[in-house]
């Protein structure tokens, strides 16, 4: 990787804001992260807590997307490490393991999204959608990863994957 950007936060300091726009994504080094929908507001809703050596923010480094949560530092002491998107090919060259856990959390994400979708035609073809639990801004965030997920694998197949895997052998 070109730079290494080491950020640290104190419980309650905000990394990134739902809606903003940057082409980073975030590793986890210490600490704990939560992932907070409509942060400071009433209707406030976390919707993770990531653990160290966890990655997130991926849709900003591969599409530069809006974010759909605040990243708030949990703990006192926090540390990440920002990756940008012109350090992603150097960072997933090196950290292979942590890609591989991306692309299956996000594979997790995307089955949550199937089952969220089937429940939610179902619903709708009783017309029973007000039964639906999930709120209408995680259901687009789901969404929104799907399209992450597809954008990852066309990167890869764009980056000759087949090749890098290859060569690394």
């Amino acid at each position: 990787m070109k730079s290494e950007n080491i950020i640290t936060l104190h419980r309650g300091e905000v990394l990134y804001h739902q809606g903003d726009y940057r082409s980073t994504m975030f590793e986890l080094i210490q600490g704990q992260v939560n992932i907070v929908v409509e942060y400071g507001k009433g209707s406030e809703l976390r919707i993770a807590t990531l653990e160290e050596g966890q990655c997130f923010g991926v849709s900003g480094v591969l599409e530069c997307y809006p974010r759909i949560a605040t990243a708030v530092a949990a703990q006192e002491e926090t540390v990440v490490k920002e990756i940008t998107a012109e350090d992603f090919a150097g960072y997933f060259l090196e950290n292979q393991d942590k890609v591989y856990d991306i692309m299956r959390h996000m594979g997790a994400l995307l089955r949550q999204m199937d089952s969220d979708y089937a429940r939610l035609s179902r619903a709708e073809a009783e017309k029973r959608l007000e039964e639906i639990p999930r709120p209408d801004h995680v259901r687009a965030a789901l969404l929104r990863l799907a399209a992450e997920w597809d954008a990852i694998c066309d990167a890869m197949a764009r980056a000759g994957a087949m090749d890098m895997a290859g060569k690394i052998r």
